[in-house]
């Protein structure tokens, strides 16, 4: 890396859509001594059921009185309005079906300790597999840090949090761990991986030049091979 630009040049200050995982509330579970499993937590699939199956049921009750109750009683009274009308309702029949479905298809991360891998086998968003020596740190990080606005400019604003996996490379590639709100269990799972898998947690969530001293710990660790 060029010795002007690991001065001035900012690492990972930037947000990280994540690509994969979890939005929502994860569990980090000790499956054996040398494998840890971070998948999402049983109480977020309850929510998620709860949130599909209220959609699907009042989806499927307004179709059945906008469209298909008319066609029972009397074809002729199925109009083009009444078609349009029920796309709403069908969409919303089709998303409760979409949701235990990726449920159903996201798959945990794997951190494997005996293989020496870290990787994901999810058949929804691409598997991806990486060398447990080339694991840099965890990373804690703002999910969106500012929103440019014409008038006032860039301005902080934190949506959410995030823990990313953070690799050794060129790109120095990141993988999303878990993104939420709650500032407390995104620390709370960093230090439960980092400490599983003897690596440090990079903070970048704090007081002003927190995202700084982020960067300098991060080029602190690439050139300490």
């Amino acid at each position: 890396m060029d010795s002007e630009n690991t001065e001035t040049t900012p690492l990972l200050h930037k947000y990280v859509p994540p690509r994969q995982v979890y939005a929502r509330g994860v569990a980090v579970e000790r499956l054996s001594e040398d494998i840890l499993i971070v998948k999402e937590s049983l109480w977020s699939r309850i929510v998620s059921l709860a949130f599909a199956a209220t959609i699907g049921v009042f989806s499927s009750l307004f179709l059945y009185w906008s469209l298909l109750q008319p066609l029972i009683m009397d074809s002729t009274r199925v109009t083009v309005g009444r078609c349009l009308v029920a796309v709403l309702p069908s969409l919303g029949v089709l998303l409760s079906l979409t949701l235990p479905l990726r449920m159903l298809l996201t798959r945990p991360i794997r951190l494997d300790r005996k293989r020496g891998a870290i990787s994901n086998d999810s058949c929804l968003f691409g598997g991806w597999e990486h060398r447990l020596t080339d694991l840099l740190a965890i990373q804690v990080c703002y999910g969106k840090s500012d929103v440019y606005d014409h008038e006032k400019g860039s301005r902080p604003v934190t949506l959410n949090y995030q823990v990313n996996l953070v690799f050794r490379d060129t790109n120095l590639t990141r993988r999303n761990v878990s993104q939420q709100r709650y500032l407390v269990r995104i620390r709370q799972i960093a230090r439960e991986i980092a400490t599983f898998l003897d690596v440090p947690v990079v903070n970048y969530v704090g007081r002003a030049g927190t995202m700084d001293a982020g960067d300098a710990e991060i080029r602190r660790l690439l050139n300490d091979v």
